[in-house]
């Protein structure tokens, strides 16, 4: 009998090309989550740490089918539309049963200006060829951007990673990084991108900080006490 997507997935993650994943993906993330902030955000499918953890949103839950804070399919998820400020979605296109479905959900459940966190198999890489990563369905990440393309999506930042499956010292590894992202940044056996869900007609008003400046000097000036000062230097009155 077969194991089902998620459970080949969950095993793979403790291989050492699946530690090797995470490692990297624990080091990413924290700079890719800086801008997720708000009240409630999701996580979509299985990591064997809390990736919710490292973003600054105030309430998160994992979905999973099973085994998950909220058990519920990722193509139906039961939220309200336009409440969730954040959707972390790690590997959910190797593990769902329509991948299409699961991005128009993603896009109907965020909140104007939400962002969603994209993670995913890289197909072009070498550990595809390789057999390093699990025989599991995978996009590519032009594929990926025209499909958020259509559905009103602005990709902002993305990197792939992870070229070297093991190292016997973090040195190596860190230095087949540098030179991954340098020279064959499109050959990493993963990427992350994030996307932001534009709204035509809405506008994210941002504060005037020059015209708050030039207000509040109004302000003290108008509060300073004037006194008038003859051309001999001394005061009237």
């Amino acid at each position: 009998m077969d194991e089902s997507p998620q459970a080949q997935l969950a095993q793979w993650f403790a291989s050492p090309p699946g530690v090797r994943v995470c490692e990297w993906l624990q080091a990413q993330l924290p700079t890719f989550l800086t801008d997720a902030v708000g009240f409630y955000a999701i996580q979509l499918g299985p990591l064997p740490f809390d990736a919710l953890a490292l973003c600054r949103v105030r309430w998160g839950w994992c979905v999973a089918p099973a085994g998950a804070a909220v058990c519920a399919e990722y193509e139906q998820l039961p939220f309200a539309s336009d409440s969730l400020d954040c959707v972390l979605a790690p590997f959910v296109w190797s593990v769902a049963h329509d991948p299409f479905a699961v991005l128009r959900e993603i896009d109907r459940v965020l909140v104007p200006e939400g962002r969603l966190y994209w993670v995913a198999f890289n197909p072009w890489s070498p550990w595809r060829l390789s057999g390093w990563l699990p025989r599991l369905p995978t996009v590519s990440v032009h594929r990926l951007r025209d499909h958020l393309r259509v559905l009103g999506f602005e990709t902002r930042l993305g990197r792939f990673g992870v070229y070297l499956p093991r190292a016997r010292h973090a040195r190596w590894a860190q230095r087949w990084e540098w030179a991954g992202d340098r020279w064959f940044p499109a050959l990493g056996s993963v990427y992350l991108i994030e996307a932001i869900k534009r709204v035509a007609g809405v506008r994210l008003i941002e504060p005037n900080w020059r015209q708050k400046l030039q207000l509040r000097a109004t302000r003290l000036a108008a509060r300073r006490p004037v006194s008038t000062v003859n051309q001999t230097g001394a005061r009237d009155g």
